[in-house]
């Protein structure tokens, strides 16, 4: 997919928490490095995510309090801020002697990656989460990693999270009428083909009006010229509808969670029930119904 720029992908991070939306694509990295212990060296045993959305999959597999290094957007209470998506305190994370080290980047980092072996931890990157698939791959390569510190059941919690996934998308919504997902009002910006908010909203018979791939930024004259059915804001947290959004569509939901906004393991468990209230909604207004 098209690459997102690094000022959008640190716009959407900070300010929607939706950090590891916009990396940018390439080629997957084939699987997670893995350094030799130094015998002797002192350890915590515990895992530095400079990702939210690794972070937080972390967390759901069973390794919430194993977490010791952290970036600013993690909620991981007790965990030290260590870095972000394309920065990072070599020091600090040395310090912390992690027996694992999570990592989403667009591009190598040579000098963590000698962090990494210096203290015998075990480095998994991630080169793009952007698709559900990409979200499912994640869970498995940081569930093989937990299981190898002793975070026991770890892929199979992993296997289960993807299960429920499938099992809660099988049924049809009730608006399949082109509908455009939106992350942003100003600028508007989308969710457009390939991402992972896309292929949920597909796998639920749904159809995305925004055909350009990845996370377009668009005019409110774009959103007109798309002519959607409906319309859905992903946000964090309560916000208005601006009024042109009102007028560019004859139907409007507001999903109001981070989970959507972060391609993580808690995105899979929330992502369902979420897109169907939107559905129930947009479909209460007269939006339900269309060709499949």
């Amino acid at each position: 997919m098209p690459r997102v720029t690094n000022t959008i992908a640190r716009a959407v991070s900070v300010a929607l928490a939706a950090c590891a939306m916009a990396c940018g694509r390439a080629e997957p990295d084939s699987g997670a490095r893995d350094a030799p212990e130094r015998p002797g060296a002192p350890r915590t045993g515990g895992i530095v995510s400079l990702s939210p959305a690794l972070t937080h999959t972390a967390q759901a597999l069973g390794a919430g309090d194993r977490i010791v290094g952290c970036t600013a957007w993690c909620e991981a209470p007790g965990a030290r801020v260590v870095g972000s998506l394309e920065d990072r305190d070599l020091e600090a994370i040395v310090a912390l002697r992690p027996a694992v080290v999570l990592r989403q980047s667009s591009a190598p980092d040579a000098a963590l990656e000698a962090a990494a072996r210096a203290v015998g931890a075990r480095l998994v990157e991630v080169r793009a989460i952007d698709r559900v698939r990409d979200v499912e791959e994640a869970a498995s390569r940081v569930a093989d990693a937990l299981e190898s510190m002793g975070v026991a059941g770890a892929q199979a919690r992993a296997t289960e999270a993807v299960a429920a996934f499938h099992r809660d998308t099988a049924s049809p919504v009730a608006c399949t009428r082109p509908v455009a997902f939106l992350y942003s009002t100003d600028p508007p910006a989308a969710f457009g083909a390939g991402t992972f908010v896309d292929d949920t909203w597909r796998a639920m018979g749904g159809r995305n009006a925004v055909a350009a791939r990845g996370y377009p930024s668009m005019s409110a004259e774009d959103l007109v010229r798309l002519a959607p059915a409906a319309i859905v804001l992903v946000v964090p947290k309560a916000t208005g509808v601006p009024d042109w959004v009102r007028r560019a569509a004859p139907a409007v939901a507001v999903v109001e969670s981070a989970a959507l906004l972060e391609p993580s393991l808690r995105m899979l468990a929330r992502a369902p029930d979420a897109l169907r209230a939107a559905d129930a909604e947009l479909a209460a207004q007269g939006a339900g119904g269309g060709v499949p």
